[in-house]
């Protein structure tokens, strides 16, 4: 089992949209089995956005909810509910492949993703960085400072437009490996359709329902090539740890 968050602490930078749609990848796409967990109080946008396109759907024909990938509401956010849950994950090995946390936006002594991280739960934590100033600045601390208690990281671009010259994404990406950091080089374009929720039309790359492998490959694909390469990176991690060799 491998445990994945897209994480940022400053809002706006996609971390929901993130997580939802490589759950979809996973489970739709590849037909792994996956459980989202939404601990993102008190909006839970996740969570949300399964209960209205459910809604959508009911409305419209219906769907085979026992198909779908679960998405818990996590209730309990409080240190010691986060602590239990931290606990609990453990017990889901060899009946789910992949579990995906939308944590909230925060990252300090007690929070959700400092507890998960200091006990060593989580196999990857995926940070998106954008251009504006703030953005770069919380996720260079946050790669310290998750870097510095073990957690694995990796950055990627978001939101990327041809406004800006690709020459200074370039000269980002070698401050942050320089530092020691590992930045992808996949560059997810900046698309008004990375908000839009499933029930909103045919135009939208997020859903807890399905994968929309079309108009994602049309409008961002490289939106795959980053789910891809973090789902290589971590089974690379886990079978080098166990020391097995991959097929």
């Amino acid at each position: 089992m491998i445990v994945v968050s897209f994480f940022s602490a400053k809002g706006g930078t996609g971390k929901t949209t993130f997580n939802m749609s490589m759950a979809s990848f996973l489970k739709y796409h590849l037909g792994k089995a996956v459980i989202v967990l939404d601990a993102d109080t008190p909006e839970y946008n996740l969570y949300n956005s399964r209960v209205r396109e459910l809604d959508y759907k009911r409305k419209n024909g219906g769907i085979d909810e026992s198909a779908l990938y679960p998405v818990w509401k996590v209730l309990d956010v409080t240190p010691e509910g986060i602590e239990s849950l931290a606990g609990k994950l453990d017990a889901l090995r060899g009946s789910v492949d992949y579990v995906l946390i939308d944590f909230p936006g925060s990252c300090v002594k007690d929070d959700a993703i400092w507890t998960f991280a200091r006990r060593g739960v989580l196999d990857l934590v995926v940070i998106p960085v954008d251009m504006d100033p703030m953005v770069l600045a919380s996720a260079l601390q946050l790669a310290e400072i998750f870097t510095h208690t073990g957690q694995k990281v990796l950055l990627f671009f978001n939101k990327v437009h041809g406004k800006i010259p690709s020459e200074k994404y370039d000269a980002v990406a070698e401050l942050f490996r320089s530092r020691g950091f590992r930045m992808s080089e996949c560059r997810i374009k900046n698309a008004l359709a990375m908000s839009r929720d499933a029930e909103s039309g045919s135009n939208y790359l997020r859903s807890t329902i399905c994968f929309p492998e079309k108009t994602v490959r049309d409008l961002n694909p490289q939106l795959i090539d980053l789910f891809k390469e973090v789902i290589g990176y971590e089974e690379r991690e886990k079978t080098q740890a166990e020391g097995t060799v991959p097929v």
